[in-house]
Formats: structure tokens, sequence, C-alpha cells
């Protein structure tokens, strides 16, 4: 058996992004623009989680079957960005699980559990 416990805070947090410069590598995907500093703001609450199987309790209630991260980000109200992440990590310890593709959009859904 092994030990598992994970906390996880959720923040407020500004970000200051800046110009890196036309002929920099930094930032070439988003124009040469940079994230320079990053100030959390207030913690908005802390979520334990003692098993794997725990961290798959977020999903939201009403979620589709199978859904994307676009529906994820809507159900959950999080930014897309963060629903993906999620949706990565979920798939990486095995709690959802990639059963197609719409257009270019993975599908996931909740594996069965004996």
């Amino acid at each position: 058996m092994t030990d598992f416990s994970l906390d996880v805070l959720l923040v407020r947090a500004e970000e200051v992004w800046r110009s890196h410069g036309k002929h920099s590598k930094r930032g070439w995907r988003r124009g040469d623009w940079v994230v320079h500093n990053r100030r959390r703001l207030d913690v908005m609450g802390c979520y334990s989680f003692n098993t794997q199987e725990q961290l798959a309790q977020p999903l939201p209630e009403g979620l589709p079957s199978p859904f994307t991260t676009a529906e994820l980000a809507t159900a959950s109200r999080l930014p897309r960005r963060l629903a993906g992440q999620m949706a990565y990590c979920l798939r990486e310890i095995e709690q959802i699980q990639v059963v197609g593709k719409r257009g270019n959009a993975l599908l996931y859904s909740v594996p069965a559990r004996n």
C-alpha cells in the first residue's frame, strides 16, 4: 500500500506580462510576450486528497459523457487552460480516459469501477 496525500490551494493571482523583444526565443508563441512576475492575491480554498479516487471528485455534476475540456471548463466555471490541465492530470492517474475525438477535441469519460 502506498501512502498518498495531496493538498491543493485554490488561489487568485495576478500576472504581469512584458514584451521580451522581437528576436527573443522566449515567448515566441505568444508574440514575444512572457510572464514577468506573478503575485498571489488571495487563497480561495484548500482541498486535501488522501486517495487517487478522491481526485476525480471535483468533476462537476451534470457533465455529459463523454465530455471535452471545453465542456469541463464550462461546467466547472474554470478557464479552459486550467480545465485542460485538470483533464491531463486525471488522465495520467487513470481517473478519466480518452474515448475518442470530436473534431480536434479529445473526448473523455470516467471509467467504470469494479
